[in-house]
């Protein structure tokens, strides 16, 4: 990449949504406690259980999970009875549906929008309906509210193909072309009754750049122990932070301002992954980035890298107990439409993907959830060296917020 500026976007969950928030003044949350920091857990615990199910895909992975539970945080307003509880569980909600609804939108809105900070974080959403399909007022409500989410009117009967290609442009939009093609061919058919989009875009650069003159051509070390060649940046860091939690390296590199930062998380050996994934709960990841403290000199060694990542979030959350929302017989949809029309109504589809790319400069990542609702179809201390696999997120430091997640496994 030789843009000036990296950016992140996420583009999240399709149910259907529009929209977007904003803000001119300066960040008002600077920590998240009380029930905002409820909401921060909830959305952290649900990040690490998605992320243990998703990787155990093999390669490169990444996701937002932030993006995630914006988009079925809106979905989960359209619920009740038993899918709404079952929903909540799976998204780690321990609170009052309406007061999650109220201070994540709080969250949202406190993270979107310019304030003349030297990065970009803006978070759009966008409703989809039926035309002539009846849609309850509170959802509405509650999604324009708390998501700064309207509704735009679409045939789906009619034209189904149509309405997935403008959500799509919607998406690509939203995400500066970095994700194309969200919903796929087929996702989108004639008994298609609402489309939810959450979009999320970050952009920008480290505090202190990597010089591309010092970056080389050197090795990286594989799980299986093989070696490959990558471009690996390095620098000496004052404005970096580092931690070593056990057998665990934990770096804290901060993006302009120093509001938001990457933490990668570097197991003492090649192939020590697979562990701290396997330990890496809510508790324990509080105390991997607890640990760290500034370092005066510090230099890093970090591979560029970039990829793609789709994810299809229906047999996730399955696996993470969320069954009801996809069994046609047994959904309860009647928070989004009235009882006649929710008879039947279900999430047909929920879809993920995400790319990232990280060199001298900054982080470009971007990504998208779709959920589609509709009626069953047949559709060393002082030196930290990245030079194995290793796991990063993607965090707003003033609550704690993981807007990114991944693992690079081969930086090539």
């Amino acid at each position: 990449m030789t843009r000036s500026i990296r950016n992140v976007v996420t583009a999240a969950a399709l149910i259907g949504l529009t929209g977007c928030f904003e803000a001119e003044l300066g960040r008002v949350i600077t920590e998240a406690n009380g029930e905002m920091g409820e909401v921060v857990d909830a959305n952290t615990a649900f990040a690490l259980d998605a992320y243990q199910v998703i990787a155990r895909d093999e390669g490169n992975v990444f996701f937002s999970p932030f993006s995630v539970s914006a988009a079925f945080g809106m979905t989960l307003a359209g619920t009740n009875g038993d899918t709404e509880t079952e929903m909540m569980e799976t998204l780690r909600i321990d609170m009052a549906e309406p007061d999650f609804h109220e201070h994540f939108g709080a969250l949202i809105q406190d993270l979107n929008g310019d304030f003349n900070r030297p990065y970009t974080l803006e978070i759009a959403n966008q409703l989809w309906g039926q035309d002539g399909w009846p849609v309850q007022e509170d959802f509405l409500t509650v999604t324009a509210d708390h998501y700064g989410a309207a509704m735009e009117l679409c045939d789906f009967s009619a034209d189904p193909d149509g309405c997935r290609n403008d959500i799509n442009s919607w998406v690509e939009d939203q995400t500066r072309g970095k994700i194309e093609d969200l919903l796929p061919p087929g996702s989108i058919d004639g008994l298609t009754r609402m489309v939810l989009v959450n979009a999320i875009y970050f952009l920008g650069d480290w505090a202190t750049a990597f010089d591309p003159d010092n970056t080389y051509d050197g090795g990286f070390t594989l799980a299986d122990g093989s070696s490959v060649s990558a471009s690996l940046m390095t620098a000496e860091f004052e404005t970096a932070e580092v931690g070593w939690a056990e057998d665990v390296g934990v770096l804290r590199l901060p993006y302009d301002s120093d509001e938001v930062s990457m933490v990668v998380l570097l197991p003492e050996t090649h192939d020590g992954l697979p562990d701290l994934e396997a330990e890496l709960t809510p508790e324990r990841l509080g105390e991997l980035v607890a640990s760290v403290e500034q370092a005066s000199e510090l230099q890093v060694t970090l591979p560029k890298f970039e990829f793609t990542k789709r994810v299809n979030l229906v047999p996730v959350l399955r696996e993470l107990g969320m069954e009801l929302a996809f069994d046609c017989t047994a959904a309860d949809f009647t928070g989004l439409t009235d009882e006649a029309h929710a008879e039947g109504l279900c999430i047909t589809g929920a879809f993920h993907k995400a790319f990232v790319s990280v060199d001298e400069e900054g982080t470009e990542a971007a990504a998208a959830t779709a959920v589609v609702v509709g009626f069953e179809s047949v559709v060393e201390p002082l030196a930290f060296t990245a030079d194995h696999p290793f796991l990063f997120l993607i965090r707003d430091d003033l609550t704690g917020s993981i807007l990114f997640m991944g693992r690079v496994a081969d930086p090539r």
